[in-house]
């Protein structure tokens, strides 16, 4: 189980992945790869989470619901 994030064509940073509390998880695995980040989600509880790419450039926000 992985969720891809793709940044193209940008300075790639960082990426961290909160909880609905803001918290951040450090649960899943991630990996920085040429055109984006895939983040490991296999020991994630089931639940809402954020998933928030950071670059030189700016700072992303994706919800993202975990049924399985």
């Amino acid at each position: 189980n992985s969720v891809f994030i793709p940044l193209t064509h940008e300075q790639q940073s960082s990426v961290l992945i909160m909880n609905m509390e803001g918290r951040v998880i450090n649960a899943g695995k991630v990996s920085q790869l040429a055109d984006g980040w895939e983040i490991e989600t296999s020991l994630l509880s089931k639940g809402i989470y954020f998933i928030q790419p950071r670059t030189d450039r700016k700072i992303l926000i994706y919800k993202w619901i975990k049924i399985d």
